[in-house]
């Protein structure tokens, strides 16, 4: 029989040890102290298990850098730190680091700058020094690298405060849907303490293994770990904030307008016309801007960028209407996309409007006010609806040319108000786009009359559905299999009812 070794087995190593919750510092009041770790033997030496990245290029001056570098050796001596700059920096004597300059060329793009910062790294993990401010004990650089290790997780960042003491936790969730990339505060699970996020904009500790594999791509450094964070929600990687760790960080000063050409590169990369930062920032873009391409393709979202020309083909077209003193009214599917977006219907071909056939001709004699915004007003059917007929349902008479689009004029017999109580209240309006207009009396009743029971549910376009007309009755199903499987433009991701999720913000 074997004997039972004697041999003493060796405790497996970690990165690093485990902490213990202290309550009895004299700092209790307010709960400030450092966590404590506990006196563990198989930990490898901090400063072999992390590094820090930082990039000279975000600072304007030498002492910006002077000083974060004094505040890391403060708070942990004998850590490596990265630092890329154009050239050379006198550091000063006395600085408790190991401090690694190196010289990236002055128009350099940001992503060369942070994928080359990795490449010089020897150790298993770093901080990705973005957005350093200030730099304090606070930012728990231990707490960070144990929370990749043990719950293997690719990114982990902390709260962030900014120079004026405002506060947040620094984790926010991305939605990319129908041309519109929207960031949100929040979150929806947590676990140690730590919420799970899309997107974290503030420094933090990855394995250099995984920044590798994955890089940085975007050239500017205000697109650059945008663009990061999308792609790791893509593969499905996990991100994390924990906001007991804090980093002090600079203010949101910059001004959208003065991000709209950096985020051009990105804007084409994801087919995106609007962009929607957490802090209630907003860029849009046109479709010239974005490269996006109007197409009528069933099973794909129209452009939004698109969408919003229409959108301002019927304001002006209601403007002119109130100019040479006609009465118009929303008709059709313009109807209904007003009923139920408050906008254009996302799968639309063209806009319909109704006006009353006794002033049919006005139209034609005022078709100089289109001319004026680049519009074209021609005849669809001239024999048939000059004249004034109360029996009359309507009849489609000009056709109203915009940029990539048609806006069908239509006629009816009598003024809306004729059916209200003896014309003694005001016509009933829709919200389009920010704006009242004019719309049939009962809009839902008439919407759920001309197109059936369940017009609250989505169907494409008739066109799209190959119906002869589109009297054919209204049939929600699933929408038509997207062309693109899995672009944030396929209508197929969307449930066929509900308006929530087709809203830009």
């Amino acid at each position: 029989m074997r004997k039972p070794s004697t041999e003493i087995q060796k405790p497996v190593p970690i990165d690093v040890c485990p902490e213990k919750l202290v309550t009895t510092n004299p700092d209790y009041s307010w709960f400030t102290n450092r966590p404590v770790l506990t006196d563990c033997t198989n930990a490898r030496p901090f400063q072999t298990v992390v590094s820090i990245l930082l990039n000279g290029f975000d600072y304007t001056n030498e002492n910006q850098i002077i000083l974060i570098l004094r505040d890391i050796s403060v708070a942990y001596p004998r850590l490596t730190v990265h630092l890329a700059v154009p050239e050379k920096i006198i550091i000063p004597l006395g600085l408790k680091l190991n401090i690694l300059q190196h010289i990236f060329g002055k128009k350099q793009a940001a992503n060369n700058i942070w994928n080359g910062l990795v490449e010089m790294a020897t150790t298993d993990y770093v901080l990705v020094g973005r957005r350093i401010e200030r730099f304090h004990w606070y930012a728990l650089i231990e707490r960070l690298v144990r929370v990749v290790s043990e719950l293997d997780v690719d990114a982990v960042g902390g709260a962030l405060r900014t120079p004026d003491g405002h506060w947040s936790m620094g984790c926010q969730q991305t939605r990319l849907r129908n041309y519109t990339l929207t960031y949100t505060d929040g979150y929806q699970m947590s676990t140690y303490s730590c919420a799970y996020c899309d997107y974290i904009p503030t420094p933090f500790v990855s394995r250099t293994s995984t920044l590798r594999v994955i890089q940085f791509k975007m050239a500017s450094p205000d697109t650059v770990f945008f663009d990061y964070f999308l792609r790791l929600q893509k593969d499905r990687k996990l991100v994390m904030s924990c906001p007991d760790a804090m980093f002090y960080v600079p203010a949101n000063n910059k001004d959208a307008s003065s991000l709209h050409k950096q985020w051009i590169p990105m804007i084409k990369k994801y087919t995106i016309n609007h962009v929607n930062f957490a802090d209630g920032r907003h860029l849009s873009f046109t479709c010239e801007e974005a490269k996006t391409m109007f197409s009528w393709t069933s099973g794909i979202i129209m452009p939004v960028c698109t969408v919003e020309t229409l959108l301002k083909g019927v304001m002006d077209t209601m403007d002119i209407c109130q100019k040479i003193g006609l009465f118009c009214h929303l008709d059709g599917g313009t109807t209904l996309g007003a009923l139920k977006f408050n906008g254009i219907l996302p799968w639309e071909r063209d806009a319909d409007i109704s006006y009353v056939v006794s002033n049919n001709t006005n139209f034609w004699e005022h078709r100089d006010e289109f001319s004026k915004l680049g519009y074209t007003l021609s005849v669809k059917y001239p024999d048939k609806c000059p004249e004034f007929d109360p029996h009359n349902t309507g009849c489609h008479c000009y056709n109203l040319y915009i940029p990539h689009w048609r806006i069908e004029l239509w006629t009816t017999p009598r003024l809306m108000p004729d059916y209200l109580l003896g014309n003694r209240i005001a016509s009933t309006k829709l919200l389009l786009g920010g704006r009242w207009f004019h719309a049939p009396t009962n809009p839902a009743l008439s919407s759920r009359n001309r197109l059936g029971f369940e017009m609250l549910k989505h169907a494409e376009h008739w066109i799209s559905l190959d119906y002869a007309t589109s009297w054919v009755p209204y049939h929600p199903e699933l929408f038509i299999k997207c062309p693109q499987p899995g672009s944030n433009i396929c209508l197929d991701q969307y449930l066929t009812d509900g308006n929530m999720d087709f809203t830009h913000q």
